[in-house]
């Protein structure tokens, strides 16, 4: 696919630094006017008001932005488009 193209021309312009999957994103065509913000904004609960009732799968979501992986707390696989969509709305 096209993204997978482009992540392996920005992965591959710099081996040595692993890149997180914010950095991929933010790099792509199309993405110039998104930003990476520090992961403690994230986790912020004020900064996160309201949108909680806003977003569905909103924990799920959040996690997913985050790198969680909480084994506990799994969702059927066929919920997993659902949880990216609500991703990118956050």
């Amino acid at each position: 696919s096209a993204s997978d193209e482009e992540y392996s021309e920005v992965y591959s312009e710099d081996m040595e630094v692993e890149t997180s999957w914010i950095q991929w994103f933010c790099n792509l065509k199309g993405n110039e006017f998104f930003c990476e913000v520090d992961e403690d904004y994230i986790q912020d609960d004020f900064n996160l008001t309201g949108l909680s009732t806003q977003v569905p799968y909103y924990e799920h979501a959040l996690n997913m932005i985050l790198d969680f992986d909480d084994q506990d707390d799994q969702l059927p696989e066929d919920h997993q488009p659902l949880v990216e969509t609500a991703a990118q709305m956050l």
